[in-house]
C-alpha cells in the first residue's frame, strides 16, 4: 500500500513538472513569436 502511494505521487509529480515545462515552452513560443512580428 505504502509502496502504491508513493509510486502515485511520483507520478503526480512528474505530471506538474511536465506541465510547467509546457507552460515555460509556450511563452517562450509567444515571446518569440512576439519578436518576430516587430522585426
Amino acid at each position: 500500500m505504502r509502496h502504491n502511494s508513493n509510486y502515485f505521487m511520483s507520478t503526480i509529480n512528474q505530471s506538474k513538472h511536465i506541465n510547467l515545462l509546457i507552460k515555460i515552452n509556450t511563452t517562450i513560443i509567444l515571446f518569440l513569436e512576439r519578436l518576430k512580428i516587430k522585426f
